[in-house]
């Protein structure tokens, strides 16, 4: 882990020769949301331990159905239940519950850190899902 000074976050603080000092959080901005997306498709899978198509990211999430069981295997009985239909406002349905789920204890996810359901059910603003 890197040590030196700390911003108020506690993210460590990077500096280069000639630049100002940013945070890892200003560098992982610089990432490629492709990069990104990878990352977080492999780390799902992982934990799932089943695959998810590459550069289908979204598409796998988007019924709410795999990030619904991704919070249950983390810490179980996050999600008590969820639609495995394929309707359109039962997909959301799902959605909303992970969402209602992570804004609670052990997550407790700040409000400024989570998209909106239809961010992801219409596959708008990527950069804000994949953080």
């Amino acid at each position: 882990m890197a040590s030196g000074p700390k911003q108020s976050g506690g993210s460590p603080v990077v500096s280069r020769p000639g630049h100002r000092r940013q945070s890892s959080r200003v560098s992982a901005k610089n990432t490629s949301h492709k990069e990104r997306e990878d990352t977080a498709s492999k780390w799902i899978a992982s934990v799932l331990k089943e695959d998810i198509p590459s550069g289908q990211l979204v598409d796998s999430l988007r019924s709410g159905q795999i990030l619904c069981r991704l919070l249950n295997s983390i810490a179980p009985g996050s999600v008590a239940s969820f639609h495995k239909m394929k309707m359109p406002f039962m997909q959301m349905e799902n959605i909303d519950t992970f969402l209602a789920a992570v804004r609670k204890a052990p997550f407790n996810m700040p409000e400024h850190d989570i998209f909106v359901t239809v961010d992801l059910f219409e596959r708008r603003n990527p950069t804000r899902r994949v953080v």
